[in-house]
């Protein structure tokens, strides 16, 4: 397993804002990755982390051509979330009340375009490891290098940190509320992605194949997360 660093500095915050199956491990090569619909020529697959709270993404291009999409908004939280299947129908999780969230400024723009070879994944994203939820940090602390004065945080050292896998992107399950019935048995989620701009006919949104988890393994991770030792 590869820590991420257990320092987050406000100036890198600043820096990056300019089938069902039971997926718990990353797989050895995204060879092996159960891949959703393609849309706008684009593919998602996940694998979950269940003891360090988190669910590691995929994004690559399903077609035999080369294609054009904007990164701009990969991974970004207000375009990444999680659906749940109550039974009925699929339905979002909120998001949990933050103090530690980054918006994007204007965009997205024409220099933020790539082009993606056949089948290619995207991999190491900019926040394939990035860790949003509040209670994962302890307090600010003040800060002075070369006279200036800034903020950090530390990771607290009591939870597991994700494990290094290049994905494209990771989604934090610290970082929503999760309804009662769902942690009370085992429920199907997905992660959905949103992507628009300039090399988008229109706005898309990419979605995994459903991955069933145990309601018992959530709430382990919620009960340590909020049991803060800082």
């Amino acid at each position: 397993m590869t820590n991420q660093p257990n320092r987050i500095a406000i100036a890198a915050l600043v820096a990056w804002m300019t089938g069902v199956s039971l997926a718990l491990a990353a797989p050895a090569t995204t060879n092996e990755l159960r891949w959703g619909e393609a849309v706008g020529g684009l593919q998602m697959a996940v694998s979950v982390e269940p003891r360090a709270g988190f669910i590691h993404c995929w994004i690559r291009n399903a077609e035999t051509n080369e294609i054009t999409y904007n990164r701009y908004l990969l991974g970004y939280f207000e375009d990444v979330g999680i659906e749940y299947n109550d039974g009925a129908d699929w339905r979002r999780l909120a998001r949990a009340a933050s103090r530690f969230r980054g918006y994007k400024g204007v965009g997205p723009t024409l220099q933020d375009l790539e082009r993606l070879p056949p089948l290619q994944v995207i991999t190491n994203g900019s926040v394939s490891l990035f860790l949003w939820a509040d209670a994962r940090y302890g307090p600010w602390i003040a800060t002075t290098n070369g006279g200036l004065v800034g903020l950090t945080r530390e990771l607290r050292t009591d939870l597991p940190q994700p494990s290094s896998f290049g994905a494209t992107f990771g989604v934090d399950i610290g970082d929503f509320e999760w309804p009662t019935g769902i942690l009370a048995g085992a429920t199907e989620i997905r992660v959905f992605q949103n992507l628009s701009g300039p090399g988008h006919d229109a706005p898309i949104t990419i979605r995994s194949l459903p991955v069933r988890l145990e309601g018992r393994t959530i709430q382990e991770f919620l009960e340590r997360l909020r049991h803060d030792k800082n």
